[in-house]
């Protein structure tokens, strides 16, 4: 039972870490075209050349190393806490609230702690 919750937990937190790396290089990409001298149409085949040929490789790299860091959280945060399943739960939960508001602060530009604190 640790065992695969512990599994799911690091693929959750992995795939959203992923998407959200993604998100944020696609905005570069998306701020680049509207701002170069070609046209649109022309920016944006040289954006979607630039993102599989510059972007695919990296993603396979990163998506190894988001993997390989987010066990190492997941084992890490059940080895503060005395109890396996509670630090893996606290740990979980910290990460997504960490990821929520790094979507948050991508997609709409605002910081939900920031809002709670006013």
């Amino acid at each position: 039972m640790k065992r695969k919750t512990t599994k799911y937990a690091v693929i959750i937190i992995s795939i959203l870490l992923a998407e959200l790396i993604h998100d944020y290089i696609q905005e570069l990409v998306y701020a680049w075209v509207k701002h170069s001298q070609f046209g649109i149409y022309v920016s944006v085949l040289i954006s979607m050349a630039a993102v599989v040929v510059i972007f695919y490789p990296a993603f396979n790299l990163i998506e190894r190393y988001l993997h390989f860091a987010s066990r190492k959280y997941i084992e890490g945060s059940k080895k503060i806490s005395k109890n396996n399943f509670r630090g893996l739960l606290l740990g979980f939960i910290l990460a997504l609230i960490l990821l929520f508001v790094g979507f948050c602060e991508l997609w709409y530009q605002s910081n939900p702690i920031a809002n709670l604190l006013h």
